[in-house]
């Protein structure tokens, strides 16, 4: 999407590009939309998608080098996490 013109795709394109059935694709598409990181237009019988920057910059933010959700030990050592979990 980011390289299409205008950062937009039609479900017909994004249908080309991945090896999957269209109902599996549609699902993932439907979730990212949920999730905020894709916006859906509809245009007559075909649904457009653009991707929604803030939430992508925010998980950068989170989980680069330095973050601060990056770069922590774990509060748990594996020996303490396997006999929890």
């Amino acid at each position: 999407m980011r390289h299409s013109p205008g950062g937009e795709a039609c479900f017909c394109d994004l249908a080309e590009e991945f090896d999957m059935p269209q109902p599996s694709l549609s699902h993932h598409l439907r979730v990212l939309v949920s999730a905020g990181i894709l916006d859906r237009e509809r245009r007559g019988t075909w649904s457009w998608y653009t991707i929604v920057p803030e939430p992508l910059e925010t998980l950068e933010t989170l989980l680069r080098s330095g973050g601060p959700l990056a770069d922590r030990p774990a509060p748990l050592s594996d020996v303490e996490r396997d006999s929890r979990c």
